[in-house]
């Protein structure tokens, strides 16, 4: 079985660069770091920049927000 996430991967990422308007320096600092490593029941591991302040960053902004990108691109769903 193919993994759709990480397949769609780039498309989720510009989806959400979209719907947020986000500057290329805000996408390139804070979404483009993150890649999907593995899927964990109904939820995605995903990995960040090696960095505590944009790991936080990242989970305040975009946690919820991924799981409708995901859903929009994927037609796959997954919980924060």
């Amino acid at each position: 079985m193919t993994d759709i996430i990480k397949e769609k991967w780039n498309e989720i990422l510009e989806f959400m660069k979209s719907d947020f308007e986000m500057t290329d320096i805000a996408f390139n600092t804070f979404l483009r770091p993150m890649k999907p490593l593995k899927r964990d029941g109904d939820r995605y591991i995903i990995a960040a920049a090696d960095n505590s302040a944009i790991i936080s960053i990242v989970k305040k902004k975009f946690e919820y927000v991924l799981p409708v990108a995901v859903k929009s691109v994927t037609g796959e769903e997954i919980t924060p």
